[in-house]
């Protein structure tokens, strides 16, 4: 039981620990007592602690001041405690989890994140499982930072919520998870990697204006160029076509162009669920030539943590060049 000593269970809303109202689902403070049967089942009440957030929120409320306030409580959990388990909903827990990942890089200490599709008391609930594995997640000498869902222990740089139906609510994107339960244990799929941080960064920023835009065929060229031209915005993640194509579009162009000349980043993704942005197909040449960067291999959740991080570090527009594309893939990781 040594290898589950010290474990922190830090609850800051979602489903997991939701009830129903007459206004649907909301967050409820009383599933610690809930998963007490779980804990006392394997002799677990007396290893793990609880930190409850004062104000419980459903996951699509998240904030980036929620992010900086949850660093800060992971922080000090780590001071005590070897291992810290994130209850979070489902919805941006990839976003959350692609964060922290980057934030506690340089701990030698497990961080992992879960939460389920289903509340603790419905019938059939993943709820139980997915926390009983997160807590045996920690007692295989994981260092890092994971999302444990579904059997599958994630890698959050390549990981994305891709369905609200069934149980598999997330699938690894571009790599392997980092290890699937099965017959009653962990087995291990790839290594752990450990992402970078720029030397630079000290503290999140929380005030940081970052737009988001999903190209489509029509009018939505036209609204991303009022966007860029309003000016109202430190950054843009673009999810483009395919390769990172975009229409070479002059107004859109030249709106990208005096974007990037004031020294400001868009930061071009593709928008399929598998799909690199590179310079790959000549439309996707007007855009990079404006000032973009293209992102390579980033899923939109990781493309959000690691702007965030480097605008929070006040890194130069070479150096976010450079620090935010994931451009390597290893052949036998990809799917």
């Amino acid at each position: 039981m040594n290898n589950y000593n010290k474990i922190a269970i830090l609850y800051t809303g979602g489903t997991i620990g939701m009830i129903g109202t007459n206004n649907g689902l909301a967050s409820d403070s009383n599933l610690p007592e809930k998963v007490a049967s779980l804990l006392e089942k394997y002799k677990w009440h007396n290893q793990i602690s609880w930190s409850i957030e004062e104000q419980l929120i459903d996951s699509s409320c998240i904030t980036p001041q929620h992010w900086l306030n949850w660093q800060n409580k992971i922080t000090q959990l780590f001071e005590n405690y070897d291992k810290v388990i994130v209850l979070h909903g489902t919805d941006t827990m990839a976003y959350s989890a692609a964060l922290f990942n980057i934030l506690f890089t340089n701990q030698d200490k497990s961080l992992i994140f879960t939460g389920s599709q289903k509340t603790w008391d419905e019938k059939n609930s993943d709820a139980s499982h997915n926390l009983l594995c997160a807590i045996l997640a920690t007692g295989i000498n994981f260092r890092g930072t994971g999302i444990v869902f579904a059997n599958h222990l994630f890698n959050p740089a390549y990981c994305r919520k891709i369905s609200t139906i069934n149980n598999n609510g997330f699938a690894a994107i571009f790599k392997q998870p980092y290890a699937e339960y099965t017959k009653g244990q962990w087995q291990f799929l790839s290594k752990i990697e450990k992402p970078t941080i720029p030397k630079k960064f000290q503290i999140l920023n929380p005030n940081l204006r970052i737009a988001s835009a999903y190209l489509m065929p029509g009018f939505s060229l036209d609204i991303i160029s009022e966007i860029l031209e309003e000016n109202k915005c430190d950054a843009m993640i673009l999810q483009s076509f395919g390769n990172g194509n975009v229409p070479d579009n002059k107004r859109f162009i030249n709106a990208v162009k005096n974007f990037c000349n004031q020294g400001k980043i868009i930061l071009n993704i593709s928008q399929n669920l598998h799909g690199e942005a590179s310079t790959r197909y000549a439309q996707n040449q007007t855009i990079s030539n404006a000032g973009a960067i293209n992102g390579g291999f980033l899923t939109p959740e990781n493309a959000l943590a690691k702007l965030n991080i480097a605008l929070s570090a006040q890194m130069s527009v070479e150096e976010m060049r450079e620090y935010l594309p994931n451009r390597v893939l290893q052949n036998n990781d990809s799917l």
